[in-house]
């Protein structure tokens, strides 16, 4: 809760150093996340602490994933990456980056043997869609 409270902080500062920290923040709650993650799907648990802990870290697990994945993008534009001098549009990066998620979800999905976990990246994607009609490549 510290760290998400510091996240938000240093977030809004709409900066490099803002988005940097910020990144270095949500990494540490990504960790953590995974470990508790990783802890309750090794143990055995009644049905309340299967809900609770599993499914619900899972959730947040993925969605702080998802939070992840989109501070390393803000902290590559705010560096330049969305110039247009820099090779690729907006779009293009967009879609890379969605093939990068893909790519981390399936691999944690299947090392954790967790689909709840890759279901969210469905949902995240249907989140996407709903925000980014406009662009039919994304």
């Amino acid at each position: 809760m510290v760290a998400n409270f510091l996240w938000l902080l240093v977030f809004l500062l709409n900066s490099v150093t803002g988005f940097a920290l910020a990144l270095l923040v949500i990494i540490t709650m990504l960790a953590t996340n995974f470990y508790i993650m990783r802890k309750t799907c090794e143990t055995k648990v009644d049905i309340v602490e299967f809900v609770a802990l599993r499914i619900g870290f899972t959730i947040y697990t993925g969605w702080v994933t998802a939070a992840t994945i989109i501070g390393v993008s803000l902290f590559l534009a705010s560096l330049g990456m969305k110039n247009p001098n820099a090779g690729l549009d907006e779009t293009t990066w967009a879609v890379i980056i969605l093939y990068v998620a893909l790519v981390i979800y399936i691999l944690a999905s299947y090392v954790e043997r967790n689909p709840l976990y890759g279901a969210i990246y469905i949902w995240v994607l249907f989140a996407i869609k709903n925000k980014q009609a406009t662009y039919p490549a994304i």
